[in-house]
């Protein structure tokens, strides 16, 4: 019998959300030797390759928010209010995160006032409709409404290249409501990190619960008689504009002109990654591990090992030599690994910090404050002495550690 051909599937990447997450998964310590920041650039760049080597995407293309204000802007002018101004360190490297992009030979589209979510819903629709399998990757959770029979998502998680997969009964698993009611139970629940208002006092269950009793946030405003709480029927009864308001503001646009043709695109497949463009770009920002992988790529070995993004064993110490706390930030996200710390012992401002990497190697480095909480945030286990006096123990308490202060009194 002949081996079956792989199914051909379309990517779509919303690189404003991957690159956010990028930034802050890393330590900002990441950086150029003459000291240009590089941890988003790092980051995103782990993402492509984890794309192009356990996926083989047949095209990709990377969405990106406009500059300007959306169209959700007009209509509410609280939306994303809240949000801090983009942290400076990755305002320096947001213009270099398309040429990454351009390199790989993905298409780069924005399209204003539209978010990446809607250039993302548009091209994930014209897939469906033509049966092409679309495989969207963000880490915003209201793109869960684009699920369905030829379109999942992949929703980022921890660090940057930890993802889970929603399909149809995924997100029933997990919301307890069908994909295409996410934007109704956002009308209910609200979405803080976008500022949607929703409803006051209604949380997670108890919009899936309306929506699973109702089928709709405007079959419950037509049945709203129906729910048997006084004061539920009261506090819907008050918000109903608000709720409705939140409902559109959580919608996708699926009409957005965005002059790209998905049978076309998918007609220049198969995907053949452009080795020496990637490598010379990887270059310029000095990811020596990462022009390694390109070259095990390009020479097909990659593909058949088993899917890792930390560089081998044996290539770390110079790693950490050439790029400091970049491959051990990359190798506390990958693996059940472990942290020490102890200060420096020149009086620097500075923190020694060790990963186990395996068998009897433990790798070290020097990082300041802000570096070892970057780091901090990664680790599944903290080896230390006194570990309750680790900085950022108090606002983040490690998943897992072993204490030697504690041990010695067992």
């Amino acid at each position: 019998m002949a081996p079956s051909t792989p199914t051909a599937r379309l990517f779509l990447l919303d690189g404003s959300s991957l690159a956010y997450r990028a930034y802050f998964a890393l330590p900002e310590t990441i950086a150029t030797q003459d000291g240009f920041p590089t941890n988003a650039l790092y980051g995103f760049s782990q993402m492509l390759l984890k794309i192009v080597a356990e996926f083989e995407p047949a095209a990709v293309v990377v969405a990106w928010d406009a500059r300007e204000k959306t169209f959700r802007h007009e209509e509410y002018d609280g939306y994303k209010a809240q949000r801090p101004k983009m942290p400076d360190l990755l305002s320096q490297q947001w213009e270099h995160l398309p040429d990454l992009v351009d390199a790989f030979g993905f298409h780069n589209l924005v399209r204003a006032p539209y978010e990446a979510d809607d250039i993302l819903g548009t091209l994930a629709t014209q897939a469906a409709r033509r049966g092409i399998e679309a495989i969207v990757v963000t880490g915003d959770r209201d793109t869960l409404q684009l699920v369905g029979e030829h379109v999942s998502v992949m929703a980022t998680g921890r660090g940057v290249t930890d993802v889970k997969m929603y399909t149809p009964a995924a997100v029933v698993e997990r919301y307890g409501i069908a994909p295409e009611l996410i934007p109704d139970f956002i009308g209910f629940k609200g979405d803080t990190s976008d500022n949607i208002p929703g409803v006051p006092g209604i949380g997670e269950k108890t919009a899936a619960a309306l929506l699973q009793q109702f089928g709709s946030l405007e079959a419950v405003y037509d049945r709203l008689e129906e729910i048997g709480s006084e004061k539920r029927r009261a506090l819907l009864l008050e918000y109903e504009e608000q709720a409705r308001l939140s409902k559109r503001l959580a919608t996708m646009a699926l009409d957005v002109p965005v002059g790209l043709d998905v049978a076309a695109l998918m007609a220049e497949a198969p995907y053949r990654l452009p080795a020496a463009e990637v490598e010379a770009v990887f270059a310029r920002w000095e990811f020596a591990s990462l022009v390694r992988r390109v070259r095990e790529l390009a020479a097909g070995r990659a593909v058949q090992a088993a899917p890792t993004d930390t560089p081998p064993a044996e290539d770390l110490p110079q790693l950490v030599l050439e790029e400091g706390v970049g491959p051990l930030a990359a190798l506390l996200e990958q693996q059940e690994t472990a942290l020490g710390w102890a200060p420096a012992d020149d009086g620097q401002q500075e923190f020694a910090v060790a990963v186990y990497a395996g068998g009897r190697r433990a790798l070290a480095a020097r990082t300041d404050q802000t570096g070892w909480h970057g780091l901090w945030r990664l680790a599944a286990h903290v080896v230390g002495h006194e570990v309750k006096g680790y900085p950022g123990f108090a606002d983040a308490p490690a998943p897992a550690a072993f204490d030697t202060a504690l041990a010695a009194h067992l």
